[in-house]
């Protein structure tokens, strides 16, 4: 993501807009998944987070803590 802009700007330096268009497209994917992995992140440090991996959670915990 730090490089993108960098990308960018050699693209449109050499006027290349396929390859802006290709690089903004990239960023956006990149930044659905930032989305959803923090959002997965998230779930997985809630304690009430009862699923791992569509595995159900032991009382004891000893799942996660093999995950982990």
């Amino acid at each position: 993501m730090e490089q993108l802009p960098l990308f960018v700007l050699d693209c449109f330096e050499r006027g290349d807009l396929a390859g802006i268009k290709a690089l903004i497209e990239e960023r956006r994917i990149l930044q659905e998944r930032i989305r959803l992995l923090k959002k997965f992140i998230e779930k997985w440090e809630n304690p009430d987070f009862y699923s791992v991996l569509g595995v159900t959670k032991p009382e004891d915990d000893k799942a996660r803590n093999i995950l982990s």
